[in-house]
C-alpha cells in the first residue's frame, strides 16, 4: 500500500490546525540494524548503523540497497559525503574514518577523548545514561572553505578538518555540551544547539586580510527557557529553524541578528527537522511519535502529517531529488517519500 491516511482533530487552542493528508510512501528499504544518520550525494544515499559496523549504500535511481561499507568499530554514528570521499564517525572508537568510492579505508583521524552520552528518558528503552567513545556525534561540511566540522558532544569541542589534506587543523571549545549543528553556507556561521544548557550558539570563521581562513570564534549565544535539539538552516535567508524538546513549538531564528524572530506551534515537542528550502517547507519528527509533520512556512497553521510505523531517528530532505528520507531505527529500514 503506497499511501496511508491519518485523520486528526483540529487543535485550535494550540494555534494550528492539523489537516487530513494522503502521503505517498514511495519505498521502504531494509538497511543494517539501527539506522541513525543519513547523507546523500548525486546518486547514492548513505545510512549509518548505530549497532552494527556498516554504512548502508542505497542506489537512488533503483531505490534499493546495493552495498555497504564495513568498518572496524562496533557501529557508525554519523556520515558525510564530500566529493569522492565518505567521512564516518565511529561508535566505540575515537576515530573519524575516511573512505573512497570503492569503499576502501584511506585514512583514520584520531579524536582524543571524544565521547557521546545518551541520556535515559522516560520514553526510551535505556534505564540509565550510557556513554560511548566516538569519532564525533555530528558532521557538517563547509563547502566554501573546504572544511569538515566534527562535533564532540562529550567535551564540547569541535574539530576542524581540512578536507584537501584530511588533517585536523583546529579544535575549539564552545563551552557547553552540544547536541546538533548546521552551517549557513553563505556566511560560514555555525549554529549549535545545546539541550542541557538551553542555548543556541553561533560560531563564525575568522578571515584574515589576505582572504584566507585561520580560526573560529564564538560570536554569540541565545539563552532559552527549554532545550533546543536539532537545527536546519536556510542559507539564502540566513534563517535557522530549531526544534525544542521542552516545548510544543519550533523557533525561527535570525542568524545575522542572533535573535528569535518567531515561534511556530506544533503538536508535540520535536526531535529532528529537515528543510525543503525551495518550497519553504519544514519536516519535523518526534521522540516517541510515529509521525512526521509537514509544515508549509507560508501557511504554518495548516500542518500535514506523514505517518511512519515507528519514530524516525533521522530525517533528511534532498532538495535535488525532491524526496524525504527517514531512518526508522526500530524497524531497521529507510523510508522514501
Amino acid at each position: 500500500m503506497l499511501y496511508r491516511l491519518l485523520f486528526v482533530i483540529p487543535v485550535l487552542l494550540l494555534g494550528f490546525v492539523p489537516v487530513v493528508n494522503a502521503q505517498v510512501l514511495e519505498k521502504e528499504i531494509d538497511v543494517s540494524p539501527s539506522p541513525m544518520s543519513i547523507a546523500v550525494d548525486d546518486s547514492k544515499l548513505y545510512v549509518s548503523s548505530f549497532e552494527y559496523p556498516h554504512i548502508s549504500i542505497i542506489d537512488l535511481e533503483k531505490n534499493e540497497k546495493t552495498d555497504f561499507i564495513s568498518s572496524s568499530s562496533t557501529g557508525v554514528i554519523a556520515v558525510e559525503v564530500i566529493g569522492e570521499k565518505i567521512y564516518a564517525s565511529m561508535k566505540g572508537a575515537n576515530n573519524l574514518d575516511i573512505y573512497d568510492q570503492d569503499m576502501s579505508l584511506i585514512r583514520t583521524l584520531e579524536l582524543p577523548h571524544s565521547e557521546i552520552t545518551f541520556d535515559a528518558l522516560p520514553s526510551d528503552e535505556l534505564t540509565h545514561d550510557q556513554t560511548f567513545e566516538t569519532g564525533g556525534w555530528d558532521l557538517v561540511h563547509n563547502p566554501n572553505l573546504g572544511l569538515l566540522y566534527v562535533l564532540d558532544q562529550g567535551s564540547g569541542i569541535i574539530y576542524v578538518v581540512d578536507t584537501s589534506i584530511d588533517r585536523i587543523i583546529e579544535t575549539f571549545d564552545i563551552k557547553v555540551r552540544p547536541d546538533s549543528f548546521a552551517i549557513d553556507e553563505t556566511t560560514g556561521i555555525l549554529v549549535i544547539t545545546s539541550t542541557i544548557a538551553n542555548t543556541v550558539n553561533f560560531v563564525e570563521p575568522i578571515i584574515g586580510s589576505n582572504g584566507k581562513f585561520y580560526a573560529h570564534k564564538i560570536s554569540g549565544t541565545i539563552q532559552l527557557d527549554s532545550g533546543p535539539r536539532d537545527v536546519q538552516i536556510d542559507s539564502k535567508e540566513h534563517i535557522a529553524y530549531v526544534t525544542n524538546i521542552g516545548s510544543n513549538e519550533l523557533l525561527k531564528i535570525s542568524i545575522l541578528g542572533q535573535r528569535v524572530l518567531e515561534t511556530i506551534p506544533i503538536e508535540h515537542p520535536a526531535r529532528d527537522i529537515a528543510l525543503d528550502s525551495d518550497n519553504d517547507v519544514l519536516y519535523v519528527s518526534y521522540q516517541s511519535k510515529e509521525i512526521i509533520n509537514r509544515i508549509n512556512l507560508n501557511t504554518p497553521s495548516k500542518q500535514q502529517v506523514v505517518y511512519t510505523d515507528s519514530p524516525p531517528w533521522d530525517i533528511y530532505y534532498d532538495n535535488t531529488n525532491k524526496k524525504l528520507y527517514a531512518a526508522i531505527k526500530n524497524d531497521d529500514k529507510v523510508t522514501i517519500y
